[in-house]
């Protein structure tokens, strides 16, 4: 836990044995983890401490999201999808059918989104995850991250240095050049010019036109990035190897 921008860590002793695969934080304080043998943890107090949720699971959680402290959801392996309306008291159950590895979520509103994840899987929801329609993407490689400026204008990325873009919702996706072969993991826009992707490596690429041009910038590490935060005073990444990177 940080609480200087990334300046300073402190270790956080828990109960937690199972491997954490996401992590989501709704406010600077209340957020969710997930894992292995469907672990779901919760803290109200910034990570000082964490308490268990019942999922109701035993397949692998790969990642989580929020849009406020009350409504969530939760994907994994065999095209797992857990939706909570009450922080997480209860867990409901929205698989959308298959098998899919489900890598990436994201809820542009409580109506509005899209998981992703391997082979080449994007399913959309316009009803909060009630039922679910796949989207076409045009590959088969595993998808990592997604990421929504408007309910229309969106970006995925993936294995292999895939870059996909839409300006309909994901109803047509369309591939960007990013000039590497390395897998990328986690994508951000401030608005729809200005975005940022890290990935396999230490590669951080940014862009300041929508992704027509995604440029390198120097990381200071070739361990793999997997996630990363961003706050007013910078932004911290971390990755393989337990590294935190603070830029």
């Amino acid at each position: 836990m940080t609480q200087d921008g990334g300046r300073t860590w402190t270790e956080i002793e828990s109960d937690i044995w199972d491997n954490i695969r996401g992590l989501y934080f709704a406010s600077d304080q209340e957020g969710w983890a997930v894992g292995d043998r469907g672990l779901i943890t919760h803290t109200v107090n910034g990570g000082r401490t964490w308490e268990h949720q019942k999922s109701g699971w035993w397949y692998t959680l790969t990642d989580v999201y929020f849009i406020n402290p009350e409504k969530g959801w939760v994907i994994g392996d065999l095209g797992t999808v857990l939706h909570t309306s009450d922080g997480g008291e209860s867990w409901v159950k929205q698989t959308p059918g298959g098998f899919q590895m489900l890598k990436g979520v994201f809820f542009f509103d409580d109506h509005i989104g899209w998981v992703i994840g391997w082979p080449g899987v994007c399913l959309h929801t316009e009803n909060g995850g009630l039922t679910w329609t796949t989207q076409t993407t045009g590959t088969y490689n595993e998808l990592y991250g997604v990421y929504f400026v408007t309910s229309n204008i969106g970006w995925i990325v993936a294995q292999y240095g895939e870059i996909l873009h839409t300006t309909n919702g994901g109803q047509t996706w369309k591939f960007q050049y990013s000039g590497t072969d390395k897998d990328l993991n986690k994508v951000y826009f401030a608005n729809r010019n200005y975005g940022m992707i890290i990935g396999d490596e230490g590669l951080i690429l940014t862009t300041i036109d929508g992704g027509q041009k995604w440029e390198v910038q120097e990381s200071g590490t070739n361990n793999d990035l997997y996630d990363f935060a961003l706050s007013p005073e910078g932004m911290v990444a971390v990755g393989k190897g337990g590294i935190t990177m603070r830029y």
